[in-house]
């Protein structure tokens, strides 16, 4: 039976306001109550056992008409999740449904109490629909070391407008409530105020007594004796107005109440004392367990009897017959101790037996476990505990649980395994070492036993409290080997729920443990298809999936299988049952997912819900984690400051970070110091993240942190053991297929290959790491840094490395272009501009075409920008090219909206940029063939100046925009052509000096192929071709220079080109 088992006579009880029967009006505190909730919205009524305090609430409301949320505090309170399960029910049939569900306070909120308060009695207070009072009744009923205190503190300041807060107790608000009494909202109404005067108790003796009171100055001596003690008053005129206690003693001692209680049980008949004193056992009943306990069938009508005589018993209404009763406390209290004198041991037990009984059917399962105990039945107790726990841990109640677990003696907790496994349970969040002492224990008991899905489930627990703990990982080496013997012993799973635990810890503990063994991939398998059975509940479908992810994303790089597992399992996150410990989980997950996919703006929305779950919800067990993927996400952005905020955040927890947790950070610190090149930090980082790593023996921590360590020492200079640690990374990552870890290792090889000046062992590695992250569809990852990717990126462009790979890689990461513009050609350029022969646009690779007129002025403005210089034009100079003939302002204006139909026609704003009067490309996202030309020295010299040549020469594909003749082409046409014929003849002379006759002619031709008209080419060409004793060849070059030059120049070869003809023993042969 769950707690409550569906129906609600425990929470009626507790909910639900007494019924006083003739209760005699106080109007003069109604007064008081009045004026208090008009003046503020916090009443405390204080004053000792019998003062009439839950008779004034009750009472005032039916008074008044108020509806109320009426919440009676006992000793069960003492646990907060307890406390916060029942004061929920009290509104919740007329609870407004925008006011949302009221959490449970379950693990992950404790250490946040104070702010889980606030958020819930702000929701509480929101759905009091038609509600203007809560009345917290027995607030003294609460352990003084209660946490609820506290909670409550918090929710007193939640108190909106329009709704009042009253509360009894017999003593004023403790210490952490004492800041109540500075509120101007905060009224106490002490035991002075709740003495009744002398005309008060005169009135209630006529009330209770009618023709039978005595004279007045008989009840106000009364009123004397009893000082206004509602109970002493009540007794006495009960008893008989001249009873006395005995000499010298005051009625208004409590003392006195036994006495008094004790003349009227002793008058009593002994069936009514038999009735009250077996009732008295239970804290609240109905006429139907009165009448069990008291084995009597006539109940109703003795409760009917006491309720008209107002005798100390007080009714509440509720759906069951007769509604639900209980004593005053006092009363009781008497009749406890009376019961105790009076039946032996073993009745006593009986009935405390038989009334456990009788709770635990109307749902009271805190009260049954009391009278379980107190009758040493240990048996029931034992049954009751195993039945109720499973509610008590959905809900949170761990301290509630914790007390009945330990209220059972020893010898027997050992004899039932279950009690240790579900004690273990709840003390996971908490304490997972002793939660793994605990069931380890249960696991020994259900091995003995052959108990398979308590074996299952005690086994997946004990595996949860490592991954709990964080820490250390080489521990759990002897339960990962006790798996086989368990699954040797019980091949099959015995149930969903025990396959799925199992299975969920298996797969997690050898993924961190032992991602290399053999076992790791079929039970990935067999938990992905778990996942995705309908008949696994949300929470542990999103339990086991969190780990799947982590796998895919850090081990194994799958990133397109992670991808499909977040959009088949997001829909859970919403669901009820996950509760905010699985979410802010959930939210760190969804961060690395989407970092992984370079989705920096959805990861850093993730964490910032998460962050403000966790401050709505005072849960912050998942604010490292939350953080950290802050941190990754806003490095890899480029944002450094956001990522040092992060980072800072880490940082002032450092000391107490658990080895994992410390692993990370430093490796966040490691990064961080990268990016400011201090190296002496790297060093710091780089050691104590590989020492918390080995610390906890996981193997993928040692994957990051063992290449983070090696780029620091190759730093340092030490080149050896920067090898040693790069090479035992790459040995750990082959070993446990975490593929994503050889994207950085190739990285940082191409780093070493780089520093030691070896270009090819350089271009290998760089070829590697590419064709790893094409093989994983890789955007990002924890090492990615934007400036060394565009480098990388120039460098496989230029050598044809995953080139269709590498320019979606660059387009969807925004990488701007690093290295000499000649060799960028490659580089997906959002906007390329060709002027060297035909003119043409490429919009992301794609030409500019026209669908109608061609935009003539716009592209005027860019050649005329491109012809002078392209960078930092003046607007004037731009004008006089293109509107010479305009004034001053007419020019401007044309300049100002061609410019705006140029940049509308490029589709990038900021493709030209317009500062101060000048006009000029922007280098970052516009290519310019003619710039990057020019910008290889033809005179340079030195390793690497040849290939910069032949890539110059390449972009020479004719003369600049040789289809117009406006006069401010011709000045950069012939300056572009003269750098062409130097450029190429420095290339073909290097051929002819390294001997290579053949690769001269080849250049040569390719350069004639660009500029026919270059008659220097002709010459050069004439000269090899007569080293290599081609003498026809030498002369059907110079007929071809002949015919071009007069075809296009109109003019014929130069004296110096006939002489070198005539020199080659050719010219009788020019004819």
């Amino acid at each position: 039976m769950e707690i409550d088992g569906g129906r609600r006579p425990l929470s009626l009880a507790k909910l639900t306001a007494p019924q006083p029967n003739r209760a005699w009006p106080r109007r003069r505190l109604f007064e008081r109550l009045d004026a208090a909730r008009r003046n503020g919205n916090i009443v405390w009524i204080a004053a000792p056992a019998g003062s009439g305090k839950t008779t004034l609430a009750a009472s005032y409301l039916q008074a008044r008409k108020l509806r109320a949320a009426w919440y009676r505090i006992d000793a069960a309170d003492a646990d907060p999740a307890a406390f916060f399960h029942y004061l929920g029910q009290a509104v919740v049939p007329g609870r407004r449904r925008e006011a949302g569900v009221l959490p449970a306070l379950t693990a992950e909120y404790l250490a946040g109490l104070a702010v889980f308060a606030r958020n819930w009695f702000r929701r509480f207070f929101a759905g009091m629909r038609g509600m203007s009072l809560l009345v917290l009744d027995d607030y003294h009923q609460l352990a003084a070391d209660s946490p609820v205190h506290v909670a409550l503190r918090e929710g007193f300041a939640e108190v909106p407008p329009g709704i009042s807060v009253v509360v009894t107790s017999r003593g004023e608000p403790p210490p952490l409530l004492t800041r109540l009494r500075t509120l101007e909202n905060f009224t106490l109404l002490d035991r002075e105020a709740l003495r009744l005067t002398a005309d008060e108790c005169v009135a209630v003796g006529r009330q209770r007594l009618g023709g039978d009171a005595p004279a007045d100055s008989v009840l106000r001596d009364l009123h004397e004796r009893t000082q206004g003690w509602v109970a002493g008053l009540v007794l006495m005129l009960e008893r008989g107005a001249a009873s006395t206690p005995g000499e010298g003693a005051r009625a208004a001692d409590p003392l006195v109440f036994d006495y008094f209680a004790g003349e009227l049980l002793e008058q009593a008949e002994p069936r009514l004392q038999r009735f009250l004193l077996r009732t008295a056992l239970l804290p609240r009943f109905t006429t139907a367990s009165a009448a069990a306990l008291a084995a009597q069938d006539d109940a109703a009508a003795v409760l009917a009897e006491l309720d008209r005589r107002n005798f100390f018993v007080v009714r509440h209404a509720g759906p069951q017959q007769g509604g639900t009763w209980e004593y005053h406390p006092l009363f009781r209290e008497f009749l406890l101790e009376r019961g105790r004198r009076q039946f032996d041991a073993a009745e006593l037990a009986r009935l405390r037996s038989q009334a456990a009984g009788l709770l635990a059917a109307e749902g009271d399962a805190q009260g049954s476990v009391a009278l379980l105990r107190e009758a040493g039945d240990w048996p029931r107790l034992v049954s009751l505990v195993l039945e109720q726990a499973p509610a008590l841990l959905v809900s949170g109640r761990f301290q509630t649980l914790a007390e009945w677990v330990l209220d059972i003696p020893q010898p027997l907790r050992a004899g039932t395994p279950w009690l240790d496994y579900l004690f273990g349970l709840s003390r996971l969040p908490f304490d997972p070492a002793q939660a793994r002492e605990l069931l380890s224990s249960a696991y020994a008991g259900f091995r003995a036993a052959g108990h398979a899905t308590g074996e299952y489930l005690s086994w997946a627990g004990v595996v949860d409290s490592f991954l709990y703990a964080w820490s250390d990982f080489v521990s759990s080496d002897p339960w990962i080997d006790e798996f086989d013997a368990l699954r040797a012993r019980h091949p099959e799973f015995p149930s969903r729920e025990a396959e799925v635990r199992a299975v969920a810890a298996i797969f997690a503990i050898l993924m961190y443990r032992r991602p290399q063994h053999p076992d790791l991939p079929a039970w990935t398998r067999r938990l992905d298809a778990l996942v995705a059975q309908d008949d696994v509940e949300p929470l542990l479908r999103m339990s086991a999936a969190m780990h799947l992810l982590l796998y895919y994303e850090w081990w194994t790089g799958n990133l397109a299988r992670a991808s499909e597992l977040v959009r088949r399992i997001e829909p859970f996150a919403s669901s009820r049952t996950v509760g905010p410990f699985v979410r802010l989980a959930w939210e760190g997950i969804l961060a690395i997912s989407h970092w992984m996919n370079a989705e920096h703006e959805a990861a850093l929305a993730a964490v910032t819900r998460g962050l403000v779950l966790a401050d709505e919800t005072g849960a912050h067990v998942w604010d490292f984690m939350l953080v950290a993927q802050g941190a990754i996400a806003a490095g890899t952005s480029g944002d450094a400051l956001q990522a040092r905020a992060f980072l800072e955040r880490l940082g002032e927890r450092a000391p107490g970070y658990r080895p994992l947790d410390s692993v990370q950070y430093h490796f966040f610190s490691f990064q961080e110091a990268m990016r400011r090149d201090d190296r002496a930090a790297m060093l710091v980082h780089g050691r104590a993240g590989l020492a918390s790593s080995v610390e906890a023996g996981v193997c993928w921590a040692e994957v990051y942190t063992r290449p983070a360590l090696a780029q620091a020492l190759f730093l340092a200079g030490d080149e050896a053991g920067a090898r040693r640690e790069l090479e035992l990374g790459a040995q750990v990552a082959a070993s446990i297929g975490c593929t994503n870890a050889f994207y950085y290792i190739h990285e940082l090889e191409a780093q070493f290959a780089e520093a030691r000046g070896d270009g090819p062992a350089r271009i290998e590695s760089i070829a590697r790491m590419f064709r790893v992250m094409r093989e994983q569809g890789f955007t990002n990852s924890a090492w990615w840094r934007d400036d060394l990717m565009s480098r990388c990126c120039s460098i496989a462009l230029e050598h044809s490395i995953e080139v269709d790979y590498v320019r979606t890689l660059v387009r969807r990461r925004g990488l701007r272009p690093n290295g000499p513009a000649a060799r960028l050609e490659r580089w997906p350029w959002p906007v390329r501009v060709r002027t060297l022969g035909e003119f043409s646009i490429e919009l992301d690779d794609v030409p500019l075409r026209f669908a109608g007129k061609v935009q003539k002025r716009p592209l005027a403005l860019l050649k005329a920008l491109v012809a002078l210089g392209a960078t930092g034009v003046p607007e004037a100079q731009l004008a006089e090219a293109l509107w010479p003939d305009a004034d001053g302002d007419d020019a401007h204006n044309a300049f100002v909206t061609t410019l705006q139909r140029l940049r509308k026609l490029l589709g990038r704003r900021e493709a030209l940029v317009l500062q101060e009067g000048r006009l000029g490309v922007n280098p970052q996202l516009c290519w310019v063939d003619a710039l990057a030309f020019e910008s290889v020295d033809p005179d340079a010299g030195g390793p690497g100046a040849a290939d910069e040549r032949e890539r110059a020469l390449r972009l020479y594909r004719g003369a600049f925009l040789a289809q117009e003749d406006a006069p401010w082409t011709i000045a950069p046409r012939e300056r572009l052509r003269a750098r062409f014929v130097r450029l190429g003849g420095a290339d073909a002379q290097r051929h002819v000096e390294e001997g290579d006759w053949g690769g001269a002619v080849a250049c040569l031709e390719r350069l004639l192929q660009a500029d026919a008209t270059v008659e220097p080419f002709y010459q050069q060409l004439m000269r090899v071709q007569h080293r290599l004793g081609r003498s026809a060849e030498v002369l059907a070059t110079y007929r071809r220079c002949r015919d071009v030059l007069g075809a296009t120049i109109h003019r014929l070869p130069s004296a110096s080109t006939e002489s070198l003809l005539n020199e080659l023993n050719a010219g009788g042969r020019a004819a």
